[in-house]
């Protein structure tokens, strides 16, 4: 699985999630057609986040980033501690879709999530 540095700079130290703990996985997209994974880093720090509150962000041509990674995201209130997030660049609630190769992507990451977690979770949208 290529997963590319996003090379993030955060506001603050990340906490590390406790893999043993992860309970299912979050997809997100991000209700703007081209916001890039930089665009949603800097929405979220100006939100006074340490960054983009993401694990993994995949865009339109279906390059996976790391963002938080294995640390606590910053995406489903309440949720963080136990969940990963991925968010996929596009707006999917307009004329946006996801492309085929985004669905690729995301297929293979949560495949890959799963080997790194030793089991499967659920995965909610």
């Amino acid at each position: 699985m290529d997963v590319r540095s996003s090379n993030l700079n955060w506001r603050g130290s990340l906490t590390p999630l406790n893999k043993r703990n992860i309970k299912g996985i979050a997809l997100h997209h991000m209700a703007h057609e081209t916001a890039s994974i930089e665009e949603v880093h800097r929405w979220h720090l100006n939100r006074g986040w340490t960054g983009l509150g993401y694990n993994f962000w995949i865009d339109k041509e279906g390059h996976v980033y790391e963002g938080r990674g294995w640390h606590q995201g910053a995406h489903v209130r309440g949720h963080n501690q136990t969940t990963i997030g991925v968010g996929f660049q596009g707006d999917f609630q307009q004329n946006d879709s996801m492309t085929g190769a985004q669905v690729r992507a995301g297929a293979n990451l949560i495949e890959h999530l799963f080997s790194q977690l030793g089991r499967k979770v659920e995965c909610q949208h």
